[in-house]
This record gives C-alpha cells, structure tokens and sequence, in this order.
C-alpha cells in the first residue's frame, strides 16, 4: 500500500503530535508540576527565614530589656521578693495615710516554668480615698502584683472607716529545687548485664 503525498504529510504531522503529546504528558507536565511545588517550597522556606531572622533582631533587640526588667522587680528568691513585696506594702500603706497593714505569712504556691508565685494576705483600715489611694499605688507599682482576692467591710454603718483585705500575688525566679521534678535532670540509666 502506496501512500500519496498528503496521507504521508497526515501521518507524519499526526506521528508529530502524538510523539509531542507523549514528551509533553510524560516529561513536560511532570517537569513543571515539581517546578511549581520547588517554588512553593522556596516561598515557604523564604517565609521561615524571614521569621527566623525577626526573632534574632528582637533578641538581640529585647535581651537587654529583659535582663533589665528580670533584674529589676523580678526577685530571684522568694525571700527577696517576700520582703520585696513587705516592703512595697507598706510604703503603698504609708503613702495613702492608711493604718499599718497586718500581713500574714505569705502562702509559696503555684510554679510555671521558671516563676514561682507567691500570695500574701494583707488587712488594713482607712477611708475610702486612703483605700482607693492604696489601690492606686499598687497598681501603677514596677513590681510585679496582682489582686487576686479583694473584701471591703465597713466598721460601723454610714462611715467611712473600712477594713480592706487582700490576697497579693507576686512572682520571683523559681529554683531548680522549687521548679520540681519535671525540671530536675533525669537520673542516670544503669546498665545491667546478665
């Protein structure tokens, strides 16, 4: 079987475009797929060294504050955050003209991480500015309060004498042995042989 000019042009442009498609669906297409999944990758991993590289610029920006401000209001012991806190209680008293406030021995409870915290309970009397002054004082204080249980009672109906009661929280740089076991290292493995 002969085939004219114009079948062999058919079959040859037709063998072209098959041969094309094959190359095109077997090597092409998959060729591009990774190349749009590599650039995905690429905008991905650009994204995490952005970020990576912002983190580095606020701690180098940031780790002097924060040595700062862990070496300012932030106590390394309870101790010194215990008289820390006696201390500021009793200025905040004093400045609001408030009667000397009766603390009771503070309560060393609840760690995170690398703070522990401690809860004190305080009593005083006074008015009801001296009390909104006291408040006021301990509020706008560098050290680290919190109020997390407050009573207001008054001594006799229609005056203005109150007994104020408080639950103060503050926080102070836990130790190795007040951070408890999970942060404690782990005890050597010994090997046995039989």
């Amino acid at each position: 079987m002969v085939l004219s000019k114009r079948e062999r042009y058919i079959a040859v442009v037709s063998a072209v475009a098959v041969g094309l498609l094959v190359v095109y669906y077997g090597v092409v297409g998959p060729l591009l797929d990774r190349k749009s999944d590599l650039d995905a990758k690429v905008r991905d991993a650009n994204l995490q060294l952005e970020h990576a590289n912002r983190v580095i610029e606020d701690s180098k920006r940031l780790g002097p504050v924060l040595a700062q401000r862990l070496a300012g209001p932030v106590k390394k012991n309870a101790s010194d955050a215990e008289s820390q806190m006696l201390k500021s209680i009793g200025e905040w008293a004093r400045d609001a003209r408030m009667t000397a406030p009766s603390i009771d021995k503070p309560d060393r409870g609840e760690r995170d991480k690398d703070f522990a915290r401690m809860t004190l309970r305080a009593s005083a009397t006074g008015s009801m500015s001296q009390i909104g002054n006291f408040l006021w004082r301990m509020n706008t204080s560098s050290v680290p309060v919190r109020v997390s249980e407050m009573t207001l009672t008054t001594h006799k109906e229609g005056t203005d004498d109150l007994t104020l009661q408080l639950s103060i929280s503050t926080i102070y740089l836990a130790s190795d042995t007040e951070k408890g076991p999970a942060a404690a290292a782990p005890a050597p493995v010994k090997e046995t042989t039989p």
